[in-house]
């Protein structure tokens, strides 16, 4: 168990081995330790065990040696002489040997910890400050608790990497190790805002995961193991996670957290000067902003189809516009910023109020689509899409990518097609809905 200071390891180890507890007028009560196998008392008496269970490591009790109870060494006889032997094989030092410190001993119960026949064999939980950042030489370790905040994901990494090896070095029938495998219980992703981390729900992931490995994934020219890599790995899990979202769209659970400061945009606050040459000016009867900064020629074809689209009653570039959606990627806090959003007439009608039902249209202009690009698509379309539409404070709103611009007037009338059709199929529904009641 890694804890993040002294005064939090020491209240833990309390928790787990068992301890005094002082009273105001100077009596002790002894409190059992909570979990029942890594005690370091007979619950019963309260005497120690002969073993310890249950080693606290830090500067402060390594400089203290208070980790060791008064009967340790007549308890543990044997090992204390073998590690006195190995301090005269090391250095010569009789002396040395024979006046060995409580802190020299509670140091090599640390460095034998699960060692058959040494000082640390017993031990079957450590409770330490960050002594996992500078290594720990015990092939036996099965969980690391982190009790304190990991400032970086390779941190915590780094800390299950030193603690996890090998459990068996013995060869197979090939010569070779049998692959041996952590699962890391981080389940973040998973809970509501404020809301503890839902480590309840690791197991009933961990058969959605072993099931959509057997039935979803189709290996071409790679093999299941590379999906042990990192990036890989929390791709797969994005991708399990959308499709559990996706199933569940309709029910409106999805919602949009808005900045308190900056809740909206517009496009009268798009204020900003440019020395980039590739422009586009706009017609101001369909942007309020009348250039369009250019990154790409495609760019340039989207705003003359835009334009004289019958369709279309407004658009902006997002430049200077502070539109950002935010995702992750590799492990990574990103910022999404499309491209354009595009006002489109698909024929609701006007709203209560009479003003335009129009459909606001997410853009993004695409050449070669990379896997960070598919995961932007997917935040939008899973998340960001479904969660500003369950508002129902901003109006409608849809995403769409342009891959191919020598096709993009026929995909951009393809999509308001798909509006219309899509507006079709509700009414329909509709007046079945109210057929049937």
């Amino acid at each position: 168990m890694v804890c993040n200071n002294t005064s939090s390891s020491k209240v833990v180890y309390d928790y787990i081995s068992g301890y005094y507890r002082t009273h105001a007028d100077g009596t002790e009560t002894p409190v059992s330790g909570a979990l029942k196998l890594f005690q370091n008392f007979d619950p019963d008496n309260f005497e120690p065990y002969p073993q310890l269970r249950t080693l606290l490591i830090d500067s402060g009790q390594l400089e203290s040696g208070e980790g060791l109870h008064a009967d340790f060494r007549q308890f543990n006889s044997e090992a204390i002489d073998q590690f006195r032997e190995e301090i005269v094989q090391r250095t010569g030092d009789r002396q040395k040997a024979d006046n060995i410190s409580d802190e020299e001993i509670l140091r090599e119960v640390m460095n034998t910890v699960g060692k058959k026949g040494r000082l640390g064999e017993s031990i079957r939980c450590v409770v330490s400050v960050s002594m996992l950042t500078e290594g720990w030489d015990a092939n036996t370790v099965t969980h690391v608790l982190g009790v304190r905040g990991f400032t970086t994901q390779f941190l915590c990494e780094q800390v299950i990497g030193r603690a996890l090896r090998r459990q068996s070095y013995e060869l197979n029938s090939d010569n070779k190790f049998d692959v041996e495998y952590a699962d890391r219980m981080i389940d973040v992703e998973w809970r509501k805002p404020g809301e503890n981390k839902r480590i309840d729900l690791f197991f009933p992931m961990k058969r959605i995961v072993n099931r959509w490995l057997k039935e979803c994934v189709d290996y071409q020219g790679t093999y299941p193991a590379q999906l042990l890599y990192k990036f890989l790995a929390d791709q797969a899990c994005k991708k399990i996670s959308a499709a559990i979202v996706k199933a569940h769209q309709g029910s409106g659970q999805i919602k949009a957290m808005l900045d308190a400061y900056n809740p909206s945009g517009s496009t009268r606050l798009v204020n900003f000067t440019t020395s980039k040459a590739d422009r586009w000016p706009t017609d101001a009867h369909k942007s309020h902003v009348n250039w369009v900064v250019l990154d790409s020629d495609w760019e340039a074809e989207f705003c003359r189809i835009a334009e004289k689209h019958p369709s279309v009653r407004a658009y902006v570039k997002n430049h200077g516009l502070g539109f950002e959606v935010p995702y992750r990627y590799l492990g990574e806090a990103r910022k999404y910023r499309p491209d354009f959003i595009v006002l489109i007439d698909d024929g609701r009608g006007p709203l209560p109020d009479g003003t335009p039902d129009l459909l606001h249209l997410v853009v993004e202009i695409k050449g070669y689509r990379g896997e960070d690009a598919r995961e932007k698509a997917n935040t939008m379309k899973t998340y960001w899409v479904p969660g500003v539409n369950n508002l129902g404070t901003f109006g409608r709103w849809a995403f769409n990518e342009f891959t191919e611009v020598y096709q993009m007037q026929a995909d951009f009338e393809k999509q308001v097609a798909g509006r219309f059709d899509q507006m079709i199929d509700d009414v329909i529904r509709g007046q079945e809905a109210g057929a049937t009641s």
